[in-house]
């Protein structure tokens, strides 16, 4: 029998990895001020025009009023939401940059206009933390356009940026997944294992991981332990057709090597 010695790179693996990014977005919450304690102040009828229009994904519009309220008053609030508005509209530069500007004003707890009012977070660490993830999931986004259109260098790159953003454990897993996958593009299939590693390392339940992991180890002619990460992949996901092929092809290469 001849062996096909070539475990296919799926477009239904790629797929399966977005599928698990567009998941991260829902993870990563908003805060929304509430519009009593500043019922008076002109930026926050601005913001709270912003807000309602966000939240009946008229993100154009959104963006005009939320911009309004930024000019009026700096504070985490008003750079924050609009940062989430560029995100949604897929300026992923343009939302960090408001999203690192947020951060610098809750830190400071300077808002940067003439007005006398300033804005202090309420939980000051917990605002960070979620800004800084949002940064991270634009470095993610950002490394898939990229990925998509071959320039898988710069992809890893953004990966990397986005890690060092990332305190959220799914996205820094996913951040960790899509390294993995960009250099398993360019061939370099060590990077592409010790990445999968990290995320089998943090999440034993990760099917996926121990597919690239396997993979890898496959193209690296590691056939026991890309057999065994395999089947740990395939025992997760067990209707996965794609986990299946690959296993099978790693195991009739194991037997055509030991006739």
């Amino acid at each position: 029998m001849k062996v096909n010695h070539n475990i296919s790179y799926s477009s239904k693996a790629i797929l399966f990895l977005f599928l698990l990014i567009l998941s991260v977005t829902f993870l990563i919450p908003i805060t929304f001020l509430t519009s009593s304690a500043f019922a008076m102040q002109k930026w926050q009828a601005n913001y709270d025009k912003s807000l309602k229009l966000f939240k009946s994904k008229k993100y154009d519009s959104a963006l005009k009023f939320a911009l309004t309220g930024v000019k009026e008053n700096k504070n985490p609030y008003t750079l924050e939401l609009t940062g989430n508005i560029l995100q949604l509209l897929k300026k992923f530069k343009s939302s960090s940059r408001y999203f690192k500007k947020s951060i610098a004003a809750a830190v400071s707890g300077s808002t940067k206009t003439g007005s006398k009012e300033q804005i202090i977070v309420k939980n000051k660490m917990k605002f960070i933390k979620m800004v800084k993830n949002n940064i991270g999931l634009n470095y993610l986004l950002t490394g898939n356009m990229l990925l998509r259109k071959a320039k898988t260098k710069a992809a890893i790159k953004s990966y990397k940026e986005g890690m060092t953003y990332a305190d959220e454990k799914r996205l820094s897993d996913i951040l960790m997944l899509s390294s993995a996958l960009a250099y398993e593009n360019l061939g370099k299939f060590n990077n592409a294992v010790n990445y999968a590693k990290k995320v089998t390392d943090n999440d034993p339940k990760s099917a996926f991981a121990y597919f690239i992991k396997g993979r890898g180890e496959y193209d690296l002619k590691e056939i026991d332990a890309s057999i065994k990460d395999l089947k740990k992949a395939l025992k997760l996901k067990p209707e996965n057709k794609l986990f299946k092929k690959s296993l099978k092809t790693a195991e009739l290469t194991e037997k055509s090597i030991k006739r």
